[in-house]
């Protein structure tokens, strides 16, 4: 797993020895919940870690902050979850840029 912290958002890249208990250890901590999240899970089966990433996502609504999981898999179940999915990690940083824009002038 590499996380890249950065000005206004932590990567979590996950690898393919990497398993949903590592990613789930690394928010037992308050650490990364002040600050955007990108979540990459491009070598993984999303659909594994699915549960997880709707209850970050949901947490990070009442936080005010950007979730965001870069893949490239898409399927029924992933369209209803309401996640942020992009496909490329240019996408998730426009992405944080877009909202940071609409949380400061009060648009979200």
């Amino acid at each position: 797993m590499i996380i890249k912290i950065v000005k206004n958002y932590t990567l979590i890249k996950l690898g393919l020895d990497d398993t949903f208990n590592d990613l789930k250890a690394q928010f037992n901590s308050d650490k990364y919940f002040y600050i955007n999240v990108i979540i990459d899970l491009k070598l993984m089966q999303i659909i594994d870690y699915l549960e997880l990433l709707k209850l970050l996502s949901e947490k990070y609504k009442i936080l005010n902050k950007s979730f965001i999981v870069i893949t490239s898999q898409s399927n029924d179940q992933l369209r209803e979850s309401e996640l942020v999915l992009v496909p490329t990690f240019k996408e998730a940083l426009d992405l944080i840029q877009l909202e940071e824009i609409e949380r400061d002038l009060d648009i979200v």
